[in-house]
């Protein structure tokens, strides 16, 4: 397959013991991926798959400029997302407005607190 139509983009900030993150594969990839859908279930699928793999990676990138930002001493640990654990998805929104996130790269939030683009990743890491 091809390379991926991304215009990957991230944004991290950090508030106090908190960094919070954003991070996304803009909405060319959310277009791709629907025509993609409707020529093959296989290749989409594919695609979701390598597109997994390049936010992840896009994330520990933004974790890992976090952490060499830290002062002598202090930890990052690893990032968690809203969704998982005891974070709420509506963390989500929270991290998005600290970030001024919808401005700066382009991710909003829908009323069922889903990311637009679809390929887009909040998280907080918190630093010890």
């Amino acid at each position: 397959m091809e390379s991926l139509p991304i215009r990957r983009r991230g944004i991290w900030k950090r508030e106090g013991d908190t960094v919070y993150l954003c991070g996304t594969l803009g909405i060319e990839f959310d277009k791709y991926h629907r025509a993609l859908s409707l020529l093959s279930a296989a290749k989409a699928l594919e695609l979701q798959n390598k597109a997994l793999q390049e936010i992840e990676s896009l994330m520990d990138d933004l974790e890992e400029e976090a952490r060499m930002s830290l002062s002598k001493g202090e930890k990052l640990l690893p990032r968690r997302s809203p969704g998982y654990g005891q974070l709420s998805l509506e963390k989500s929104r929270d991290i998005l407005d600290k970030l001024d996130a919808t401005v700066k790269i382009g991710v909003s939030i829908t009323d069922s607190l889903l990311l637009v683009p679809s390929k887009s990743v909040t998280a907080i890491c918190k630093i010890v």
